[in-house]
Order: structure tokens, then sequence, then C-alpha cells
């Protein structure tokens, strides 16, 4: 389906295409939430050192983050309270629209040996949109913000092709979506491991405390034990609030600087 700013595509999409069959029917491209598979795995093709298959919080499956700027703005993304569904290393297969594209701009399409292959988004995103839901396209942009021959050539062709479709579409700057980034929301994300109910009520009262208790030069350590003996709840509990409570951003903390134990935090909007 095409329109209305929705993009989700059937198996008779690739009816024509005999080659594609076999990774389609295990669900490559297709459906959504806890239904969708990327077009591209690790296992299909590896990724670099923090690659990885996290379970989403959203969807409920297993990403396929091939790079560390990918799986930074996946969770980035499961922190926005705008999104709905993340569905990584999309395919276009509209091949009658990318191969026209291509004829136009002077691109060369995507093939696999002699067979047309599918053009791919890194992360075609649904985000509340005042009563409903709509879809957006993002690229990641290299880290030094210069495009190559080819990878220009991509991006044109999504654009064009989003921009055909009625699809939002833009590219990101990861120049941030860095190794201490991955770092620090992979140490929050983790208030989900032991069964931690979410409750931003209570992450806004955990904030609280956390900022009257701090001190400018204590740890991470020292101000979640001063926690536990002012609010009564045990060591573990209280990291779990200081943990959820950045995550959905009750405590605004400088993810750029690696959260840990043994250091400070830096707050952001502190003197």
């Amino acid at each position: 389906m095409i329109g209305n700013s929705l993009v989700e595509w059937a198996r008779e999409d690739v009816a024509d295409h005999p080659h594609l069959h076999s990774r389609v029917k295990r669900n490559s491209g297709i459906g959504r939430l806890d239904t969708f598979r990327p077009w591209l795995g690790l296992r299909d093709e590896p990724g670099d050192g923090t690659a990885g298959v996290p379970k989403g919080l959203l969807t409920g499956r297993r990403h396929q983050f091939r790079t560390t700027a990918a799986r930074a703005y996946g969770f980035m993304l499961e922190r926005s309270g705008s999104v709905v569904d993340i569905r990584e290393i999309f395919p276009i297969f509209d091949f009658e629209r990318t191969l026209k594209i291509c004829g136009r701009w002077g691109c060369r399409h995507e093939y696999e040996k002699v067979h047309v292959a599918p053009f791919l988004i890194d992360f075609v995103i649904t985000v509340r949109q005042g009563e409903g839901v709509v879809d957006v396209a993002r690229s990641l942009m290299p880290a030094s913000g210069k495009l190559n021959g080819r990878l220009a050539e991509k991006f044109r062709v999504q654009y064009e092709w989003c921009k055909q479709v009625g699809l939002h579409w833009a590219p990101v700057d990861s120049s941030n979506l860095n190794d201490d980034l991955v770092k620090s929301l992979v140490f929050i994300r983790q208030w989900m491991k032991a069964g931690y109910e979410p409750d931003v009520e209570a992450a806004q009262g955990f904030a609280d405390l956390f900022r009257r208790v701090r001190k400018p030069h204590d740890t991470l350590m020292e101000v979640v034990e001063r926690c536990s003996s002012r609010g009564g709840e045990s060591y573990e509990r209280c990291l779990d609030h200081f943990r959820y409570a950045v995550w959905c951003r009750a405590l605004k903390v400088d993810l750029t600087k690696t959260i840990i134990l043994n250091q400070p935090v830096v707050l952001l909007g502190d003197d």
C-alpha cells in the first residue's frame, strides 16, 4: 500500500520478480511491528563492531542495526513519545518507478547479478500526527557529512521516490551518533530488563529527588545510594528509576558523555 503518507508492501508487489520471492516469503520488507523483517540482516551482510539485534521496546521484535549510527538512532527513536513503529533497512519494491527515476537522473539502479534489486531506506518510521499516524523516511548521512557519488545517487532516488508517493524523506546528521551515545543509551535502556514497570509520574518524582540530593562532583553511584537512603527504596530499584527517568526525559542528562556508575553525570541545564 502506498498513499496517504503510509507505505507497506504485500507479496504481490514482487510477483513479477521470482528471485525475491524466498526472502519476501520470510517477511523481509513485509509487515509492521513484530511481523516486519529488514531486507538485509546481519547474516546477509555483517555490520560494524557495535552492530546488534536488540529487542525493540516498541516493535517487540529483534532489530537489525548494522552500524553504530543506526543503533544509536534506533534507540533515540524509541525514546520519542510520537514514534509507534520502526522499520529499518526498508526496501523500495516499486521498481517501475525507481527505474524511471534512475533514467531521468542518470543514476544506476540496484541489481543483484542480473536481477533488479530494491533501493534501501535506512528507516521508515510511523509517527503520530493529530488523531492518526503517518510514515516518514529517514536516511543516515555519513559521519563526515559528505556524500560520495554512489551514495548521492541512492539518496537522490530515495528522495524522488518518496516525493512521488507522498512520503516525507530527510537525511539524518549522524556525526553525533557514535559509540559514546550508544553506550549511554544501552545503559539507560536497561530499565526494561528486570521487569521494571514504567511510570512517568514516579520517574518525575525520582528526578526531583535526584536533583535535590546530588552534589556537583558526586559519582552516579553515590547519588543513587543517597536517593536510596532518602527514598527508602533499594539501590537497585533507584538505579532503575534513574535509568527510566533519563529514558523518558524526566531527568535530562548529557548522553554524549558515557554514563558510568563511578563517574559524575552531566545534567543539562545545570549551572
